[in-house]
C-alpha cells in the first residue's frame, strides 16, 4: 500500500500533534474564547484548534469556518507578532494541502476586545447577519 508523504506524517506524529491540540483546546486564551462565543451566537460553522499536516509537520490552526467563504482564521496575540515570516511560511505551506480553497484571516486580540471582529465576520458573512438583525450581541458586552 503506497502511502504520500503526508500520510506518512500523519502516522509519524499524530499521538504528538493530538496532544498539543488537547493541551491549546484546554487553555484557550480570552480572545479565543471570545471570538468562539461570536460564531456560535450568529451559527457560523466552525472548526477550533484544528491539526492540519503537511509532507514534513504539521500545524495547529485556530479556526476554520466550513461556510463559503470558506476560511482559515488565526488569532493572533504577542507571539504573532514576532513571528511573521513563520506565519508567512506556515499560510504558504497550508495553503498546498486539501485546505487550498480557505483563505487566511488574521485578527488581533484588540480587533476582538474592541468588536472589530464582528465588523469583519458580517461583511464576510452578511446573509448569516442578515437574520439575526435586531439582536444585540452578548459578546459585545464583554469587557
Amino acid at each position: 500500500m503506497y502511502l504520500s508523504k503526508t500520510q506518512r506524517n500523519m502516522q509519524r506524529v499524530s499521538k504528538t500533534a493530538c496532544l498539543y491540540k488537547s493541551k491549546l483546546k484546554r487553555n484557550p486564551t480570552k480572545a479565543e474564547i471570545i471570538f468562539r462565543q461570536i460564531l456560535k451566537e450568529h451559527q457560523i460553522p466552525f472548526s477550533f484548534q484544528r491539526i492540519i499536516y503537511t509532507p514534513n509537520k504539521f500545524f495547529i490552526v485556530d479556526f476554520i469556518i466550513r461556510m463559503k467563504p470558506f476560511k482559515i482564521i488565526e488569532i493572533d496575540g504577542k507571539y504573532h507578532q514576532d513571528n511573521q515570516e513563520y506565519d508567512k511560511m506556515r499560510e504558504a505551506k497550508i495553503s498546498k494541502t486539501r485546505y487550498r480553497k480557505y483563505k487566511f484571516i488574521r485578527i488581533s486580540n484588540e480587533e476582538i476586545f474592541n468588536g472589530q471582529a464582528l465588523i469583519i465576520l458580517k461583511s464576510l458573512y452578511k446573509r448569516k447577519f442578515k437574520n439575526a438583525a435586531g439582536k444585540t450581541s452578548k459578546v459585545e458586552k464583554i469587557d
